[in-house]
């Protein structure tokens, strides 16, 4: 089974996590947002991890990482993200 990330802590995340968790091959292992937004240790039932450290703890190696923030500003935050 295929592990991921999702990058998002909103309702788009959590949708994204449904989807991947009934719909695919992929187990949702963690959340993940930017430091400065992390208010909890988890989400959603699962671990939240700050993105500037996400490398270190999920290898993208061994892991996927989905990109779960809306399309505002013409994707900019999504691209900055990435």
């Amino acid at each position: 089974m295929n592990k991921i990330i999702i990058i998002g802590t909103g309702l788009f995340a959590e949708v994204a996590a449904s989807y991947f968790e009934k719909h695919s091959s992929y187990k949702v292992v963690a959340f993940a947002c930017h430091a400065v937004y992390k208010q909890s240790d988890t989400y959603f039932n699962r671990p939240l991890v700050e993105v500037e450290t996400l490398q270190e703890n999920y290898p993208s190696s061994d892991y996927h990482a989905f990109v779960a923030i809306g399309y505002g500003k013409m994707n900019k935050m999504r691209e900055r993200v990435y």
